[in-house]
């Protein structure tokens, strides 16, 4: 069996970041642009023509791909061939019908006019944008999104919905995020109405969720809760209950019946619920690709983009031993995190 056939590539254009934001595994106390990696190398921007060639081995070597992810741990748009690179992944969707939709996670800190304009000049179906806010208010913000600007981050997305808003598009989808967590607990029913306000004076359809939803309208005001894995404190997950609570009351939109809502879809053939093993693959800014975004570094090392095709990668041996070990669900808990030995699977909620 050969795979040609991909839910998404998630591609990471740099790790570097001009935040520091103390729930990010990549910077934290690491401070703003260090020059070691949580992926245990140092910083780097992806070499424009590496994506050049995955593109070119992506027209070549794969029937579809739904969607390409342009970030993992970094921010993307510090690449200083950020608005090239964007340019050529969307002439390729709307060119080679391989490719068919993005979606780009952003502070939008450098969220200017040009790169504005090339997100919005077509309609592309199943996009979407995320802009990471987190506060209604600059002191919140500070204490969040360390090193940023919150006036410049709420004018460069104001920008964007107006723009948006003038050219009727409905995709990309944008997502208004607000992770709840104790620094901002207090503040999201600001946030809620903050933007509501906005959105209704502009007249721009709107939605209000827990869950990621692309196709309800083309902005959603997005509530997510801080981690996913089990070590996540549940006075955090109690603190995004009662946020949610508040929220619904105000907007008379149900949240809490369906949070966080995962819908999983057991792959029938290799039964396994997790598909990112087979259908999702992650390529880091120094090209080596891994089957999960939270192998932060890198253990589950398939292959490296520079040497082979991404083809060859997800079909090599290597990469079909890996899901079949995922498969058998043994893990060596005294042992170290590997293809041979996927003990990150072992505690995930994907993997049922």
């Amino acid at each position: 069996m050969k795979i040609n056939r991909l839910d998404s590539v998630m591609l990471e254009l740099t790790d570097f970041c001009n935040l520091s934001c103390p729930m990010c595994d990549q910077s934290g106390h690491r401070g703003i642009n260090t020059t070691r990696s949580i992926h245990g190398y140092p910083k780097r921007f992806i070499n424009k023509s590496l994506i050049s060639k995955l593109l070119e081995n992506i027209k070549t070597d794969f029937k579809r791909i739904d969607n390409i992810a342009l970030f993992w741990q970094g921010e993307s748009l510090m690449h200083p061939d950020f608005t090239e690179i964007l340019e050529r992944v969307l002439e390729d969707i709307g060119s080679n019908k391989v490719i068919k939709s993005f979606l780009l996670h952003t502070n939008a800190i450098l969220m200017d006019k040009k790169i504005r304009n090339i997100l919005l000049q077509q309609e592309i179906k199943g996009s979407a944008v995320h802009f990471s806010i987190d506060s209604s208010c600059s002191s919140i913000y500070n204490i969040i999104r360390r090193g940023g600007d919150f006036s410049i981050v709420q004018n460069n997305i104001k920008e964007f919905l107006k723009l948006k808003k003038s050219r009727n598009l409905f995709h990309p989808v944008t997502n208004l995020q607000f992770i709840v967590m104790k620094e901002n607990e207090n503040d999201a029913l600001k946030f809620y109405r903050y933007w509501k306000n906005f959105l209704e004076e502009i007249n721009m359809d709107y939605s209000v969720s827990s869950d990621i939803v692309y196709n309800v309208a083309p902005v959603c005001i997005y509530f997510r809760k801080l981690g996913t894995g089990p070590e996540t404190k549940s006075e955090i997950h109690c603190s995004y209950d009662n946020v949610l609570q508040i929220i619904e009351m105000e907007s008379g939109i149900d949240l809490t019946s369906k949070k966080n809502s995962i819908e999983i879809n057991i792959d029938k053939e290799n039964e396994v619920a997790c598909k990112s093993a087979w259908y999702s693959p992650v390529i880091s800014s120094n090209g080596i690709v891994t089957a999960c975004c939270l192998d932060m570094k890198l253990d589950y090392l398939l292959g490296n983009i520079e040497n082979d095709t991404l083809y060859e990668i997800w079909n090599s041996e290597t990469a079909w031993q890996f899901r079949k070990n995922i498969k058998k669900r043994k893990y060596n808990q005294s042992g170290i995190n590997s293809v041979d030995n996927p003990l990150l699977c072992s505690n995930c909620k994907f993997l049922i």
